[in-house]
């Protein structure tokens, strides 16, 4: 089971890098004004959408509570330990732990981890113009979609830098 789900997530990392695009930078000056004009108009993957959405319920040293937006209670781990390794994987957590702030959660392969953590009460105070799919922030601007990997989540900023070269930068 857990080599099938070590697979799972190599398969799902490919799609990801497969859809950043294949644009060609005339010149790193150009890239901004440019990118988002190529910018991708379709979902980052085909496969459904798997992030949960909701309030936490309390952090821990290790591990919070997630009430979903459907009512379930989620009891998830910050670490797992689904790709095999002995120390385990740390989840990917953008923007601070607040136990009452809304987030959007993608769950590790055992079920039992979070893989990714964003909190959106930060990310919304910084722009609107988003949707996300699997654990990644996707800026959308009219019909254009960036997938952003981000760089930095706080109270005074947000920074994240797109698929298509563009650089997302929010301050307060």
């Amino acid at each position: 089971m857990k080599n099938a789900s070590f697979i799972f997530l190599l398969l799902c990392s490919a799609l990801l890098c497969a859809c950043g695009g294949g644009g060609e930078k005339k010149s790193d000056e150009a890239a901004d004004t440019v990118a988002a004009e190529r910018a991708p108009q379709v979902p980052v993957v085909d496969s459904p959408d798997t992030t949960v959405y909701g309030r936490a319920d309390g952090f821990g040293q290790g591990g919070f509570a997630l009430v979903a937006d459907d009512g379930r209670l989620l009891e998830l781990s910050l670490t797992s330990e689904a790709d095999g390794s002995i120390d385990g994987h740390y989840a990917r957590i953008y923007g601070d732990r607040d136990d009452t702030a809304r987030y959007a959660v993608t769950i590790a392969p055992d079920g039992e981890a979070a893989a990714t953590v964003i909190n959106l009460s930060q990310l919304d105070r910084f722009t609107s113009h988003y949707r996300i799919h699997n654990g990644t922030v996707i800026i959308t601007d009219g019909k254009n979609e960036d997938p952003v990997e981000i760089e930095q989540l706080d109270d005074h900023a947000f920074r994240a830098k797109g698929k298509s070269g563009k650089t997302y930068q929010f301050r307060r």
